[in-house]
């Protein structure tokens, strides 16, 4: 029984942190780019979602082209190795893949020219 207060604390926990994140950014912006001053990752996400919901898909892609399976990506991070998703390898592999091709994404809008 005292396990399972521990991981309905942890859930509880990580449930609180992203939301805290999202309500962050929401009120002051990227800390990221606040910090650094170059957009972060996921800069655009929120500007493709909002675009996607009007309808102008063309423009939300030109946002963030990886705004679509962004929310699966948070939802599976958040919930990996509890009893709703069991950790698994393939689930750490496709993680890991996504955020390395998120990566790779982010610095190519970076450094390309014209692709901000």
């Amino acid at each position: 029984m005292h396990i399972k207060a521990s991981v309905k604390q942890k859930r509880l926990g990580m449930h609180l942190t992203v939301l805290g994140l999202l309500t962050w950014e929401c009120l002051f912006g990227c800390p990221f780019y606040r910090i650094l001053g170059i957009s972060c990752p996921t800069c655009g996400v929120t500007r493709a979602w909002l675009c996607f919901l009007r309808g102008d898909w063309s423009q939300a892609v030109s946002f963030h082209l990886f705004f679509l399976p962004m929310p699966l990506f948070i939802f599976l991070f958040a919930h990996r190795g509890t009893d709703f998703l069991p950790k698994s390898r393939f689930l750490d592999a496709f993680l890991i893949g996504f955020a390395c091709l998120l990566a790779l994404y982010h610095f190519g809008r970076i450094c390309l020219p014209g692709t901000q």
